[in-house]
């Protein structure tokens, strides 16, 4: 099995208060080949889709998160973590299935227009299969105000789904109210919340 090298990308905007993390070939599959210009966001807010792309490792969400410019690091967990200082928040029991070799990260807002070809999604180089996944975010070092980091473990088969997806919607209505309304009725969305965040 080829091995997922580290991989960062840095000045990352978290549209919408979060980041969406997938396979773009696996994600239009998953919608019938249909999901180009599609208005994702609002099939992922008004219908039980959001969870399912999230529980079959289509999609992975990271939502609430504070406005600022973020580093996103993708590696295995053979590899030394990029993380200047103490993790901050965690979240693990993600799984994530590649089949094109790319993963793309994408600011939430991006979801309103799926486009996967837009010069402000990063691509990232990784080798096809099941992975289960772990986030971590901490401080930002040098250009990045905040960093993510995911580690992928690379398995043999689907993993289980284990993430949390009972975030408690009523946390989320300190947030503005364009995006809130979407986080607060998809709380199961929600990772990092208001009362979690360390540093607020």
């Amino acid at each position: 099995m080829r091995q997922l090298t580290s991989q960062t990308e840095t000045r990352l905007f978290p549209e919408l208060y979060g980041f969406v993390i997938a396979d773009p070939e696996r994600l239009d599959t998953f919608h019938g080949g249909r999901a180009q210009d599609y208005d994702l966001l609002e099939l992922y807010s008004a219908t039980d889709t959001g969870e399912a792309v999230s529980s079959s490792g289509v999609a992975i969400p990271v939502l609430g998160l504070d406005p600022g410019y973020y580093s996103v690091t993708l590696r295995d967990n053979s590899a030394r973590s990029q993380l200047a200082g103490p993790v901050l928040r965690s979240s693990s029991g993600w799984v994530l299935q590649v089949v094109s070799g790319i993963v793309v990260v994408a600011g939430i807002g991006h979801l309103k227009r799926w486009n996967p070809d837009h010069p402000n999604i990063r691509r990232f180089s990784v080798p096809s299969g099941w992975y289960s996944v772990t986030i971590s975010l901490g401080a930002g070092s040098q250009e990045d105000d905040f960093a993510l980091e995911l580690e992928l473990v690379p398995q043999r088969s689907r993993p289980r789904f284990t993430a949390d997806l009972s975030g408690a919607a009523a946390q989320m209505q300190q947030l503005p109210e364009s995006p809130s309304r979407w986080i607060r009725s998809y709380g199961r969305w929600n990772i990092f919340t208001e009362q979690s965040r360390p540093w607020a």
